[in-house]
């Protein structure tokens, strides 16, 4: 019976079109072959994958593409599957080896993408840099204090959130275009310490402005927060927050123009509301996105700068995308704090064909 041995996990990573409506659960197989006598756990590691594409599968899928047989025997299959369902999380059933196939079964959540209750494998390792805080000599005087306690939420959000690995906060602004040549002589480097990303880390950098603004008659407050989280390849990713609150009228101030406490308790309430929250989800978007890295070669190794700092275990697969427009599978051999070793799960591909190519992770549960 000839089944996929490469491209199997289209589904979880390059789809792009759901039409679930719901999530189901489905319980699905998969079987891998081993080749040699080293290749028993790579052959349940694709048993794994051939399962989790099965479950995908039954959401409904477009399949082509083409497979090179030499005397009746698979070299390589090239197929691309793209699954109208996808793969939110799976829990593993059984894994038997017969004499040299693996039959792997496991109970799997089929829903849209939009449905994805996150496992999150991604670790944040976050800087978080100066804080831009700008309030107009307009506002009241207690919005001064307002800007500290916003900032204080944001802090401890970081500090609690499940998948923040560590955190380090810095008076200092983010440094930009700074070499390891130009770190080694640079004074403030050499004397307070090097505060730049490192691969896979994250910096996040607040920016916060207080003004009053008109509002009809009167006069309101307005708040405007944008949250930068950059990645170590300066990537950004935003989200920005604007609150207002309505300043009270001549009636509710007293003779030396200071608001009532429970006025101000109020303002305070509107201008900070669902920041914790909103900051938050965006911790949550990022812990859920797929690892991703570039290959390299090192000697005669295939290798990625992402490691176990950043939540990636032995059990992991990697994916990419061929000129071809195929998908491949890689497995992990080694894996050390920041890099990881790679190996083609196609015994036949040479491993400088993935050089330069995107890969992502999957965590297996293996």
């Amino acid at each position: 019976m000839i089944r996929r041995a490469l491209i199997i996990v289209a589904a979880l990573l390059f789809a792009t079109t759901a039409t679930a409506e719901r999530t189901v659960w489905v319980e699905a197989e998969g079987i891998g072959f081993v080749s040699a006598p080293n290749d028993t756990d790579s052959a349940r590691r694709r048993a794994v994958a051939d399962a989790l594409l099965n479950a995908a599968l039954m959401g409904g899928a477009s399949v082509h593409g083409h497979t090179v047989v030499n005397m009746t025997r698979v070299e390589r299959d090239l197929t691309i599957v793209q699954a109208l369902g996808r793969v939110l999380r799976h829990e593993q059933i059984s894994a038997v080896l017969n004499g040299n196939m693996w039959q792997v079964r496991i109970k799997a959540l089929v829903g849209d993408e939009a449905q994805t209750m996150c496992r999150a494998a991604n670790l944040l390792h976050v800087i978080t840099y100066r804080p831009e805080v700008r309030v107009s000599p307009n506002a009241p005087a207690f919005t001064q204090i307002v800007a500290q306690d916003v900032l204080q939420t944001l802090y401890g959000v970081l500090d609690r959130h499940p998948q923040t690995a560590s955190l380090r906060i810095t008076d200092r602004t983010m440094p930009r275009g700074l070499s390891d040549m130009r770190a080694r002589r640079d004074y403030t480097v050499i004397t307070q310490g090097d505060v730049r990303l490192t691969t896979g880390d994250w910096g996040f950098i607040p920016a916060l402005e207080i003004y009053t603004v008109a509002d009809g008659r009167g006069q309101a407050i307005e708040m405007r927060l944008t949250l930068d989280l950059v990645s170590s390849d300066n990537q950004v990713h935003r989200q920005e927050i604007i609150r207002r609150t309505k300043l009270p009228g001549p009636t509710l101030i007293s003779a030396v123009g200071t608001l009532t406490q429970n006025t101000r308790a109020q303002m305070v309430a509107d201008l900070t509301d669902g920041v914790g929250a909103a900051f938050d989800q965006l911790l949550d978007i990022q812990a859920c996105t797929p690892l991703q890295a570039t290959v390299t070669m090192s000697g005669d190794e295939l290798i990625t700068n992402l490691g176990s700092r950043q939540g990636l275990s032995r059990g992991a697969i990697a994916f990419t995308m061929d000129r071809g427009n195929s998908i491949e599978m890689l497995e992990i051999v080694q894996i050390t704090d920041r890099y990881t070793t790679l190996r083609p799960m196609d015994p036949t591909r040479p491993i400088s064909a993935f050089v330069g190519r995107p890969v992502q992770f999957v965590e297996t549960g293996l």
